[in-house]
This record gives C-alpha cells, structure tokens and sequence, in this order.
C-alpha cells in the first residue's frame, strides 16, 4: 500500500541556513519516514557558480536545487547510493536545497557545497594619443574580491583585417570608489587606421566576466617641419617562366626618402576572373638617390593570361600612379612524382609524397594509382584527389594515401599525377608484401555487476595488427546447462603497449552459477587458445521504473513505460498499481504483468485505465521480481477532464396509445456514475414541445455501455418526435431526435377556448393562441398579429372584427396600454391617418403604411434638412435640465415645459419613452389625462455638415456620446401635431410645431395634469405653487425687458431659494451664462414683474407619473 510522503512543511520557514564561500563545506543530515525532506537555504550576492554534492548515503536519497518560488532549478536523482550532484551557474537571489528520501527506510547522508562568483560588469574606455593608447576607468565586479581574478585577456582588429591576440592583464588593484577592480593597459606604435579592441575577465575558477569592446581611431602624425611628397616613377618589366613571373628593374621614386616608403601593392586578375589582392612589397634599397628597387615575384599560377596592377604608399598614405602589365602564364605537366610505401597490420601508408607542379597546387587534378598482387591483374583503385603543401625549400606538393585490409600476399602498386589539362607527371612503382599471424595471449578479469558481470583489462595480441582481428566469440553455460553462443566482440581499439582491448560485459542473467569461454579468431580464420573462467550473478531487485500519462477521454493510457531488471525480462512478475483521486483514499487497481524488451536493454510493458471521473489524481506504481524484491517507486499526477456524454440511442415501440424504449445504450467516458440524467421531450405534430420524463437511474450492459427503462401512456392519435438529452454532471450533453407515429386510438374532444370561442379568422386564432402562450401579448406579438391580414393582400372585414375582439379584451390578453393605443389607431382609425384608415377591403400595403407609422415611426416630420441616423444613448448620466436646448424654431413653450416638469417631477421625463429595442422608442403623451403615444425612430434632420438642426442643435449626429431624449421627444411633439388636438397647425412637421404656443399646453401634454394659463403675477402664488410641487413657466414681455432677457419667450422656473427670495429661471433657447441671452437667470420678485407679464402652472400638485 503506497503512502504519502508529503511532510505539509513550508521549506522557506523550516530550512537551514548555508554560509557559501569558495572553500568546500561539509555537514551531515538523515531523513526518514517522519521527516522525508531536509531543506537548506542558500543566499547568493551575486551571479555564481554554484555546487552541492550529497554523498556517504546509507540508501537512496536525491537532491534537487530550487528557486526561491519553489520551483526547480536542477535535480539529481541516481538509484541506490551513488552520490548525487548538482553544479549551476545562477543569478543572484535566494536558493533552497532539497534532500528527498526515496526508500522506506532511515537515510544519513553528508552535503558538501561551495560558490564563486563570476566576474561582472566589466568595462573600459580607451584614450588615444598619435599612435598609442592606454585604458582609463577600467571596472571588474566580482564579490570574491581582486585576489579571484586571474587574468584579463585583449584582442585587437584593424578596420579591413584580422582578429588578433593583443595581449594579457595579470596585475589588478582595488577602487575604493565604488568597491570595483581596476586595472593598467597600454597599446603602443600603432598604425593610422580604426582599431576594434575587446577583452573579458576570467577569475580562479575559469569563469569568465562579459566581453567589453570599444572603437577607436588612429591618425597618422606628420611632422609639420616637412612636407610629404607621394611616391612617384613606379617602374618594371615582367619576366615569366615555371608558372610563374618574376619583376625586373623594379624601383620606385620618394622625394622624402626610403623610410617614407610604406608598401608596394599589388592586385592580381586572371582573364575572365576579379581582382584579388596578394602579397605587398615592403623591402626596399637605394638604386640612385631618392630612387629605391625591390624585388617581387609570384609562383605556381595557373595557365592563362593575367593583368598585375601595382600601385606604391608612403606612411602618409600617399599614393602613386597605378602602373597596370600584362603576361601570360603556360601550363606545365606535373613532375617528379615520389613516395614510400610502410606496411601497417593488413595494408599500407604511404610516407614522404611528392609531386611537383609548376602551375601549383590547384593546377593538380589526382594522383592514379593501380594495385596487382602477385600472379593477378592490375586494378584501378581509389585515387589520391586531397594535397597540401609540404611547405619545404622546393615548394613541393604532398598527399595522404593508405590502402587496408589486405589479404596476405606479395603486391605491386604503380601511380601517376595529372593536372587539369590532363598532362602527366613520371610514374612511380613500389612491392610490398603482407603477411598473417594467429591471435595470441587471450586475457582478462571480471566483475561482478547487476545481473552478469563487465570484463576488465581485456586484451588480445594479433602480430597483423587490429584490422587483422575479425571477432572474439564467447559461449556460456549456466550450471546445470547447455552451453550457448552469445554475441561476440567485434570492436576494438589499440592499447599503448601494442596490445588490442577490448569491452564486454553480459547482462539480464537469471541468479546461478556459470561458466564462460572466450576464442580470439582473425581474418584468415585463424584462432587463439580458448580461455575459460567462472563467475556467480546474485539476484537483483528490478530498477528504473518509468513512465509518462497520456489523458485520453475518460481515462489514462501510460506511454514510454520503462522497467529495468539486471537478472532479465523473464525476472520480472509484476508491476503495482495504486490509485488515489481527490482527497479519497488509496485504490489497489490491476496490475502489470506482460512485459517486452526494449533495443536499450530495458523492459516495456502496456497499461491503461478508462471510465475514470473529472477529477485529481495520483498514480503509484512499483515493479516486483520473482524473489519478490521491489523497485523504485514511480507517483506520477493527471487531471482528468470531463468528457460528454458519446452515445445515445434507443428504438421506440409502440403498442396503441403506449410506448416503450428497447435497445436503450447511452455511454459516458468517465463512467456510469458521471451520468446525471436523461430528459425526455415530446412534441406532438410539430407542435410544442412538452418535457415528459427526467430519468437518473441506469445500469451498465455487458459491453460497457449503460441502459435504463421508460415507457408512457395515454398518447392520441398523431405524428410525434421524442427527443432525449443525456446530461453528464458538468452539464454537457448529446442529444437524439426520434420519429413514431399513434394511429387507432380514439381522440377525447377537446373544450374550446377563448380563442376558439372569439376569434374567427383560423389564423389569426392560431397565432393569436400561440403568442399567448406566455399570457400576454406584447408589441411584437401585436405586429405579427396585425401582420396575418395580409395574407390575401386584402384586409376583409372578419379580420377587422377579430382585431377589435383582441383590443376589447386587452386585459384579459395582457396587452400593455401603450401597445393597445398604437393598435387600436390602426385598427379603428385616427385623424393623423393621412393615408386613409383601415376598413374592409383595404391593401396589404395600406395595413403596413399603418403598422409601419405607429409602431415602428415610419412616418417623420415634414423638414427643409436631411435626416441620418443618431448615435447614442436616450440618457447619459441621468437627466438634467442642462440637457435642454433649443434649436432652429420657435418651440420654446414646448422645450421650457420639459425642464420646469423635470425639476420637479423627473419620473416623468424618464417614463415618457420606451425603448423598443429595435432602434424606435414609443413616446408617451396626455390628450385630456389620458395617455397617448407616438413612436419615433432614430433618424434626426441634419444640416450639410452632419449636425442636428432643431433641439440639441451643433450636436454631431454620429457622435456616440449624444443625449437623444430632449431630440425624441421634440420629434414626437411633431408628429402628434398631425393627430390636431395639441392646438398647432395639425401637419407632421417641425415647423407645425415652431410658431410659439402656451406652457400650459405643453404641461398638460407632457404631465398629464389639468394647467392654468396667463396667471396674473403673484409672489405667494408662484412660491406655494412652486414649493408645492407644481410645475412653474413665466412668459417674458414682448418689450422693455433687461438686456439677457428674450422677449415673448418662455422661461422655466427650476429653482426658488426661499433665505435669498430669488428665482432661479432656465432660458431653453440660450447655450450658457456667457451668451448675451443668459442661459440661467437669478432674479428677485421684483425683477420677475419688471421683466414677464405672465406665468403658467399645473394645478394639481404634480408629483411624479
């Protein structure tokens, strides 16, 4: 029974703390069944190199190195007692080490452990002066001090050259500055030219620091006293022969002598090809004067016709003319083909090759070569194709050549080079004879290992040396056994003594006694003396169990199992296997028992689980062998995730008025008891559906799928689909449809319904029933239901009746009171039917021009501008009488009466407007305190640039920030003008509302209350009025009015402070305080009577509707 080694113990709070230098430190430590883990922390300053060795175990334990989250940097987790080790380089922080028990048993252990830290930061700057340079603020950080750095190592590149060593820095000095290492460096007698230098730090420990480089440049110093003259009457002629030229009379003139002359250059181009640079000439001596020769020469070019460019430089960097020559160059055959031929074991090497070409090395194309043993025929062999220089006085040309595995024999080997042109050099010709000898002194010691034993020192003579050997053959034989042939050694490598080694070991043998015979046989079949020895394999406990888990659906199939047994596959009984899910206890689950090997020597076996739940789970396996021994212990987690439900079918018989499931198989990867229920629904006719059944018992079949019972009475006549959902307890499911049919049972006879009992037209009762079915009916149920008239194109006078049936009953149909007005002005007419009311015999098209006005605003105020859809909310932020502005016509009275209701009353602003969804809103007004509504939609009149023109007038109408209550509303107003009660000019259009009217219309419009209009002036009348709830607007005189006053315009009372006895009064028509006309005016009584002649006041304490 596994157990669980989990301590619960927060390493962080429970480890002990290690100081670390440079030094190894030793402690010693135990873990056992009480305490499995041993914690230590480990604190790191900076970037370092980190080691821990956990060694003198008792019994297995491992060690892992982990961050300070507590994830894992490194582990070390060899079987049985080998010592663990772990070695990293890490950033600084805080580390934990972890000692892990593995076996079931008292483990003391010893832990070594040391640090470095790496050098950092390393840096410099590079100061230049004419043609030397030395390092300034040189930088090393390392926190073992300046004692820890052994050297600094420098290279240097020129502009257009190659790296090269510059130099070492050994001595160091502290900075007190900033705790840094410094250093001294100098460059000196450098070129003119742009230097690339770069070094890095390396410390005691072979850590190196970052590389640090810097640029910089060199210029040439001219003394001023003298002035450089460049190099002048470059002159030679060419000479050519051997494959290649040689410079005659070759001088050069400077007038500022030998010692200004820097460098002859040369550039070479064969015919067809690109320049190339070779070799400068640099070595001059005086001819006459300032005029100064050197010599020059270029060997081994291949044939063809060449064009040399030279052109000379002083230190200045002066230049000459270019002098340009041309020569050719002929090809010459290869000569003086040579070489030695050395026998070694069964073949040869050729030693001391040689060849000449004058036209050089890559003129050569091959050396043939031809082999004849004695009495046989020549054979073309392998060319030699690969040659270097011998880089000898001569300039010869060398190649690699060796011919093996020879039988014995006399031979005679001839050869010849040919260049590229196919010209050959003088043939060589060399006998040689190979020999053969048997194998000799056959030795070797043994020991024992798990399961077999590993020869040690094995070694056998073979005079025709290593290829000579062809194999060592073995035979063994278990006591009381037949001997058998096992593998052989074929592989072997030379020992320094001039003996053969070899390695051998046997593995995976059962325990017993045996005894091993070895022959060494060579080529020619020759053999050595057998040699015979004894040894004992002693049982082994099987090892190195492993494996990975693959989720499939509803379970696990293990992959990449692994189990390893010295004594062999056939050693092996079990493996054992565990299972814990969730917080439940262990589960002993089937075992492992047929194993197959694998190429690596280690066994494989097959495994997996199914029907398995969601959940967490731990996974504990161990193998065991014959002598009941047991490895090591393999606990692995996995996640099972909840699969769907996959299968669901059943048949359907039916018996009268009955039926019942058969052949019912549902199946859930994560098994039975995942399976939470199965709903059942039927639907009869294509009618609706109606849930018959939730079934939660199930059994399993035999094949592993799950069944359950259902059957149900009592079905009528008819064509019915039943339609089953299995759900699992994540709630993911599969679903299944079926088809039957109910045929001899004698129907009940229904009762009619109200629908049956009142409405006459078959569709609209239909309709009208299943809209119902939620016992309401709202605005879209109301549509559609008006929408079945057309189903002819004509509108008859049944289908009127039974509209006016649905309106009559609009109680009882749960039609809301704003869905039945806009009905009911379809239905049974109303003056703003400009286009005729509905009647008997009317059009499809006159029922949608109907529909189309009322419920979805089709039909919008006449206007001079263009209408384009608003973006927006109905309100942002609440609503607020700031929200109010007029735009381009006279509906102040209107506009005012919105903000002085709003002040007092704001529910009844929001409540005016239903948002529709469908980007209308139906707008709610009073004719006589009776509700009454209009819809709009969201198209607004624009002007040229996009902005709207009436209320909210300058506002962009694609602006997603626009407030659109104050705007819908005004539009509304409009088009309830057309129905001529709200005393306007009776026309569905802005400006039917824009020539002026009285508050009072507009309180009782919007409120619903009765209103006073022209009220004489009054301070205690307009204060009880106003403090009482009503809603207050004065009218201005037509003249003699202050200057930020409007004239015949209406205000908005919105405010009355009763310690100051001002009134707080809102023009609708004015933007801000700062307009000529103020937007707010804070007046006394005094003023109010100086400045309006009139104000208008519901009468009925408005509060709130």
């Amino acid at each position: 029974m596994p157990i669980d080694i989990g301590n619960g113990v927060n390493f962080p709070d429970s480890s002990t703390y290690l100081h670390t230098t440079q030094e190894w430190t030793t402690i010693e430590g135990k873990v056992n069944l009480n305490n499995t883990d041993n914690y230590y922390s480990v604190q790191l300053s900076s970037r370092s190199y980190f080691e821990v060795v956990l060694n003198d175990l008792s019994d297995n334990a491992d060690v892992s190195l982990l961050s300070n989250d507590g994830s894992q940097v490194a582990s070390s987790s060899l079987s049985g007692t080998r010592n663990e080790s772990i070695a990293r380089v890490l950033d600084a922080g805080t580390y934990f080490i972890e000692v892990h028990q593995v076996d079931d048993a008292e483990i003391s252990y010893g832990l070594e452990y040391r640090s470095n830290h790496i050098p950092e930061q390393f840096q410099f700057k590079v100061e230049t002066v004419q043609g030397d340079i030395s390092l300034t603020d040189t930088k090393i950080f390392d926190a073992d001090g300046a004692g820890d750095i052994r050297k600094v190592d420098f290279w240097l590149k020129k502009e257009g050259e190659r790296w090269g060593k510059a130099g070492i820095v050994t001595e160091f000095n502290h900075n007190s500055d900033d705790g840094s290492i410094g250093f001294d460096y100098n460059i000196d007698n450098l070129e003119e030219g742009k230097y690339y230098l770069w070094g890095r730090a390396t410390d005691n420990f072979g850590y190196r620091s970052n590389g640090w480089g810097q640029i910089f440049e060199v210029t040439n110093f001219v003394d001023p006293k003298v002035e450089n003259v460049a190099p002048s009457r470059l002159d030679f002629t060419i000479e050519s022969s051997n494959g290649g030229i040689k410079l005659n009379d070759a001088r050069v003139y400077d007038a500022n002598g030998i010692d200004d002359l820097e460098r002859v250059a040369f550039q070479l181009k064969k015919q067809g090809g690109e320049w190339i640079e070779i070799a400068d000439a640099t070595d001059f001596k005086q001819v006459d004067g300032n005029l100064f020769g050197f010599d020059y020469g270029i060997s081994s070019l291949e044939a063809g016709n060449y064009e040399l460019k030279a052109t000379a430089y002083d230190k200045a960097g002066e230049s000459s003319e270019s002098l340009r020559s041309f020569f050719r160059i002929d090809n010459l055959a290869p000569s003086d083909l040579a070489f030695e031929v050395e026998v070694v074991e069964n073949g040869i090497r050729l030693t001391d090759t040689k060849v000449f070409d004058a036209n050089g090395i890559n003129d050569l194309s091959r050396v043939d070569f031809w082999l004849k043993k004695e009495s046989g025929n020549w054979q073309n062999i392998e060319d030699a194709v690969e040659f270097r220089s011998n880089q000898d006085e001569y300039g010869s040309i060398g190649f690699d050549y060796s011919i093996d595995s020879l039988e014995k024999g006399n031979y005679t080997l001839w050869a010849r080079a040919r260049d590229g042109e196919d010209k050959y050099s003088n043939s060589k010709q060399a006998t040689f004879n190979i020999g053969n000898a048997a194998p000799s002194q056959l030795d070797f010691n043994f020991r024992e290992i798990s399961g077999g034993i590993e020869l040690r020192n094995a070694r056998v003579f073979d005079a025709d040396g290593i290829n000579d050997l062809e194999k060592v053959d073995f035979q063994l034989q278990k006591e009381g056994g037949e001997w058998i042939d096992i593998e052989d050694v074929v592989e072997f490598s030379q020992n320094n003594d001039g003996s053969i080694g070899f390695g051998y070991s046997i593995n995976n043998l059962e325990q017993g006694n045996y005894q091993l015979k070895a022959t060494a046989i060579d080529k020619a079949g020759e053999n050595s003396e057998t040699l015979t020895t004894y040894f004992k394999v002693k049982n082994a406990a099987p090892t190195d169990l492993l494996f990975d888990i693959e989720t499939i659906d509803g379970g696990i199939r293990l992959v990449d199992t692994q189990v390893y047994d010295a004594n062999g596959i056939a050693d092996i009984t079990r493996v054992d296997f565990w299972l814990k899910k969730d917080d439940e206890g262990w589960q002993d689950i089937e075992d492992a028992v047929d194993f197959s090997e694998n190429a690596d020597g280690s066994f494989s076996f097959n495994y997996n689980l199914d029907s398995l739940e969601s959940g967490d789970y731990v996974l504990w396996a161990r193998s065991r062998d014959k002598s009941d021994s047991y490895g090591n212990v393999e606990q692995k987690s996995f996640s099972i995730k909840n699969v769907a439900p996959s299968q669901l079918d059943f048949d359907i018989q039916t018996t009268g008025g009955r039926i019942e499931l058969t052949n019912v198989r549902v199946f859930d990867a994560n098994g039975i008891d995942d399976i939470d229920k199965v709903k059942l629904w039927l639907q009869k006719d294509n009618g609706v559906k109606q849930e018959v059944a939730d079934i939660s018992q199930f059994r399993k079949n035999a094949d592993g799928s799950f069944s359950f019972d259902y059957n149900l009475d009592s079905l009528q006549n008819g064509n019915y689909k039943l339609l089953a959902r299995i759900n699992d307890k994540a709630n993911e499911y599969i679903e299944l449809e079926k088809s039957f049919q109910i045929t001899g049972v004698v129907p009940p006879q229904p009762e009619k319904d109200w629908f049956e009992r009142n409405i006459i037209d078959t569709e609209i009762r239909n309709k009208t029933r299943t809209l119902f079915s939620d016992k309401t009916l709202n605005r879209n149920d109301m549509i559609a239901i008006l929408e079945d008239a057309k189903d002819n194109n004509i509108v008859d006078a049944t289908e009127i009746k039974d509209f006016r049936t649905i309106l009559s009953n609009a109680s009882y149909l749960g039609i809301d009171d704003y869905v039945r007005v806009l009905a009911n002005k379809v239905v049974n007419g109303d003056t703003a039917n400009k286009s005729g009311n509905l009647q008997a015999g009317s059009s499809s098209e006159q029922l949608d021009k109907l529909i189309n006005k009322w419920f979805r605003g089709s039909e919008r105020p006449q206007t001079a501008h263009t209408y384009q859809y608003a973006q927006g909310s109905l309100f942002q932020n609440g609503i607020s009488h700031d929200d109010i502005r007029q735009g381009y016509i006279n509906n102040c009275f209107f506009l005012a009466g919105l903000g002085a209701t709003l002040v007092q009353s704001p529910e009844i602003i929001q409540n005016m407007f239903i948002d529709n969804g469908d980007g209308t809103f139906t707008v709610r007004f009073y004719k006589n305190g009776v509700a009454d509504y209009v819809t709009v939609d969201r198209y607004l009149p624009t002007n040229n640039i996009g902005n709207f023109v009436y209320a909210n007038a300058g506002d962009y109408h694609g602006n997603a920030n626009n407030e659109l209550w104050v705007t819908l509303a005004e539009k509304a107003y409009a088009q309830l003008n057309e129905a001529e009660w709200i005393n306007q000019d009776g026309t569905n259009s802005y400006n039917g509302i824009g020539n002026a009217g009285y508050l009072s219309d507009a309180f009782k419009h919007i409120t619903g209350e009765k209103a006073a209009l022209g009220r004489f002036l009054s301070f205690d009348k307009v204060v009880n009025a106003f403090q009482s709830g009503e809603v207050v607007g004065f009218g201005s005189k037509s003249g003699g009015v202050a200057s930020n006053i409007v004239t015949s315009h209406a205000y908005a009372l919105v405010d009355y402070n009763a310690e100051t006895q001002k009134f707080t009064l809102l023009n609708p028509w004015s933007t801000d305080n700062n307009a000529v006309k103020s937007r707010t005016l804070e007046l006394s009584w005094s003023e109010i009577t100086s400045n309006f002649s009139y104000w208008d006041s519901t009468i009925s304490n408005v509060v709130s509707t």
